[in-house]
């Protein structure tokens, strides 16, 4: 049975093959589309895996300059972000000087990253392409998007294929608003209801009223009882996290066959946390009891 990566030329299919081969999998059984975590201690194999990326944001002449991610020391940085850094690095994207990179050596030892293989992939709505997970290098030999399909990644990645179609039954009517790639930040975390306040206990009672020691004569009324505390106040609602920055997704299409549209965009804000309800204030105390005095 014949596919769309059967289509392609002698020099495509075998381009494909290649990239699959230098990222460390055999072509002919590990190339299914799922993700291959791969690791490596040596730098030197980790820039090769993004050596096409490299070769041609270089070829682009793009400003390269320190990666913004890094604006704090980096015994500071998360690992993600480190990755983050290097990926850019060795895509050619960004720039990193000798001691920068020697420090974060010691902080990633090991590097890491998932790779998505296949001759032959369909996009459909039911079936989208998402990538979410750490560091990741895609290669494939013929991507077909259908009505509806799309590829969502939300990680720094390098995405190549020998070819993209874009099947739509009625171009016309394409949504504008419906983007084939969506490159879009990680949305910040929702922020749950704060604590609610509490209600104080009862106020005092008041005091009973009071004869003299001989009878007939009231020494004291009774008094009113205490009025009851205001309940507290709810804790303020956390503000939502903030969601990361757009990123930059190097896309290597060598052949397109329609029309697709791209999105880049920074991730959506999390909703913030309701704020806590404020308690009912406290019960009033008793008034005093009367008294009858009798002489």
């Amino acid at each position: 049975m014949s596919t769309q990566f059967d289509t392609l030329s002698e020099e495509q299919r075998q381009r494909w093959r290649e990239s699959v081969e230098r990222l460390g999998l055999n072509p002919d059984y590990e190339a299914t589309g799922r993700a291959h975590g791969i690791t490596t201690p040596d730098y030197d194999e980790f820039a090769s895996w993004f050596a096409e990326a490299r070769d041609r944001n270089m070829a682009a002449n793009l400003k390269r300059v320190r990666p913004p991610d890094l604006n704090q020391p980096v015994e500071n940085m998360s690992p993600a972000r480190l990755r983050k850094a290097l990926a850019y690095h060795f895509s050619g994207l960004s720039m990193l000087d000798e001691g920068t990179l020697e420090q974060i050596r010691q902080r990633l030892p090991l590097m890491v990253a998932d790779v998505y293989a296949a001759p032959d992939i369909t996009v459909t709505a039911a079936n989208p392409l998402i990538i979410n997970s750490t560091t990741s290098i895609m290669t494939y030999g013929v991507v077909t998007i259908t009505d509806g399909g799309y590829i969502r990644i939300t990680v720094p990645a390098y995405f190549s294929c020998e070819q993209m179609i874009k099947v739509a039954s009625d171009p016309s009517a394409s949504d504008a608003t419906f983007y084939d790639i969506q490159i879009v930040g990680a949305d910040g975390i929702n922020q749950p209801a704060a604590d609610p306040g509490h209600t104080p206990g009862k106020a005092g009672n008041g005091k009973n009223a009071e004869c003299d020691c001989c009878g007939g004569v009231v020494v004291s009324d009774g008094t009113d009882g205490s009025n009851g505390s205001d309940g507290s106040v709810g804790d303020n609602g956390l503000n939502g996290g903030n969601g990361t920055d757009a990123l930059t997704v190097t896309l290597n299409i060598r052949q397109l066959t329609g029309f697709i549209s791209v999105l880049n965009q920074g991730g959506v804000g999390g909703q913030g946390g309701q704020g806590g309800r404020g308690f009912d204030g406290g019960e009033g105390g008793d008034g005093g009891h009367d008294k009858t005095c009798v002489a």
